[in-house]
């Protein structure tokens, strides 16, 4: 069956397989950015890439949250978008210190408290997100984060 513009329908069992993929997709890509997280210097540029990374991938995240909502309440929803705001405002104000004074004493401390955080998130969304999926866990093409691929 079509629906309109020609294109095929999509079935129940294909967006399920889709929905399994792009959970092993985000699962994979979280493993290698809580990698590179925890290997990262404290330095801005590092900071501000592996932040911006962090902060697409939970955008990523947000989508497959959409088909966990029954598993997951409002406000634990809300609690990870403020984060991810959060982040991105800190991001920003790295940034735009490290453009106005580069050698500024702010730069270290802010760059190794958000690095922390961002270290933290990460390990919280592995925690809370990808323990409670299970199409994170099962099937012959599954990463669960704690391990390696």
């Amino acid at each position: 069956m079509t629906i309109c513009g020609g294109e095929p329908e999509l079935t129940a069992e294909a967006a399920s397989r889709e929905d399994r993929a792009l959970v092993t997709r985000v699962a994979r890509a979280h493993v290698r950015l809580a990698r590179r997280l925890a290997a990262a210097p404290p330095n801005p540029a590092d900071v501000l890439d592996l932040g911006t990374a962090v902060v697409l991938h939970g955008a990523l995240e947000r989508r497959w949250l959409l088909s966990l909502r029954p598993m997951l309440d409002k406000a634990a929803i809300a609690q990870l978008d403020e984060e991810h705001e959060r982040l991105e405002d800190d991001l920003d104000l790295l940034e735009s210190i490290v453009e106005a004074n580069p050698d500024s004493p702010d730069v270290a401390s802010l760059c190794t408290a958000l690095l922390e955080r961002l270290r933290d998130h990460v390990a919280r969304d592995e925690r809370v997100l990808y323990r409670l999926a299970p199409s994170a866990r099962t099937g012959s093409d599954a990463v669960e984060p704690g391990h390696a691929i």
